[in-house]
């Protein structure tokens, strides 16, 4: 019910998810954001009085969702999908951050086509051994890869077009 026992209760305990009431008695919940990203926390804010400019403020500084409170206490019956829905995106941000990190630490270079033989991804041992900034390779094609010197290398494709994408990568 206000900022100070929020604070001293996120000084010494953890949670998968917080729904904050956007304001409290002595303060905003906004002041609590940082904390709660450190923690690694999903948050989600519901308010009385809110329109969609300051949904949009709030969910771009880190909430993940935004509840306006009617009087009837009908938003109580959408909170459950709501958190559900939170907690299902935070898992898998967490899942595709992980496996980024993975993809990033290989020694070998990966890339990843789109149907029409473009580049989508390329990771940063590929990027290295190319010479050309992983920004710069999206949306070429891959052509410009095959124009640097690969005569050594070993291409294996991992996946077909059926995705719709590729997945290559150079044995280095």
């Amino acid at each position: 019910s206000s900022l100070t026992e929020a604070l001293a209760i996120l000084s010494d305990r953890r949670f998968q998810i917080a729904i904050l009431d956007y304001n409290l008695g002595d303060g905003q919940s906004s002041e609590l954001f940082s904390i709660l990203k450190e923690q690694n926390c999903p948050f989600v804010i519901s308010t009385g009085s809110g329109d969609e400019e300051t949904a949009a403020r709030l969910m771009n500084q880190g909430a993940a969702d935004y509840l306006i409170k009617d009087p009837e206490r009908n938003y109580l019956k959408i909170l459950p999908v709501t958190i559900s829905k939170t907690l299902s995106r935070h898992q898998t941000e967490g899942q595709l951050q992980l496996l980024n990190r993975a993809i990033q630490s290989v020694k070998d270079g990966i890339y990843i086509l789109d149907c029409r033989g473009n580049i989508q991804y390329i990771n940063n041992t590929l990027a290295e051994f190319s010479d050309i900034a992983p920004e710069a390779a999206i949306g070429q094609s891959v052509q410009k890869l095959s124009d640097r010197s690969f005569s050594n290398l070993e291409r294996s494709p991992i996946s077909n077009c059926d995705s719709r994408l590729q997945l290559r990568r150079w044995s280095i």
